[in-house]
């Protein structure tokens, strides 16, 4: 039963991305994507196997790769694509925010004189400045998430018009 609710909620959270299918052949779809990514139209586009490729899924304030898998069925191609978040910025992101908190309470000591025998700083500094981080982070993670999903069916939408594909199953009517 929990189970079920736990698998539940990590379907909510990630939506289905278009399923896109040509008649063009394999080794057709990369070339076509290159030129297209020559022209300026396709962000970040690299090929990254000769059946798997990627491009670039703009969020704010974190990117992820939009990765395209090319599939046979039968006499035509089916593109699948995932989003995978770019997790070097959010761990320097981390780390930046934690690495300021120390510096900053020190900073702020500077400015508070002693002879005004104000309260130790740490006292209320820490709890200000730690506390607010969890929701923080989870507010920044999920807007990351749903800007590079509405950057990503851009991209799928650019793609498509490219190699005269059609949708092989309709989006996801949930969005993140």
């Amino acid at each position: 039963m929990g189970d079920d609710t736990a698998q539940r909620s990590r379907s909510e959270k990630a939506p289905s991305l278009p399923v896109l299918v040509t008649a063009l052949e394999s080794a057709q779809i990369p070339r076509r994507l290159d030129a297209l990514a020559r022209r300026g139209k396709l962000a970040g586009f690299r090929a990254l196997t000769p059946d798997t490729f990627t491009t670039d899924a703009f969020g704010e304030p974190f990117d992820h790769d939009l990765i395209g898998a090319i599939e046979d069925a039968g006499d035509r191609r089916r593109i699948r694509f995932h989003l995978r978040m770019r997790r070097r910025m959010v761990v320097v992101f981390a780390i930046l925010c934690l690495l300021t908190i120390e510096p900053g309470r020190y900073l702020l000591d500077q400015f508070i004189p002693g002879e005004w025998n104000w309260i130790d700083t740490r006292i209320w500094y820490y709890p200000l400045t730690i506390l607010p981080l969890p929701w923080m982070w989870h507010r920044m993670l999920r807007k990351s998430r749903r800007t590079s999903y509405e950057h990503a069916l851009e991209q799928i939408e650019r793609i498509r018009m490219a190699l005269d594909a059609s949708d092989a199953d309709p989006v996801g009517s949930d969005t993140p």
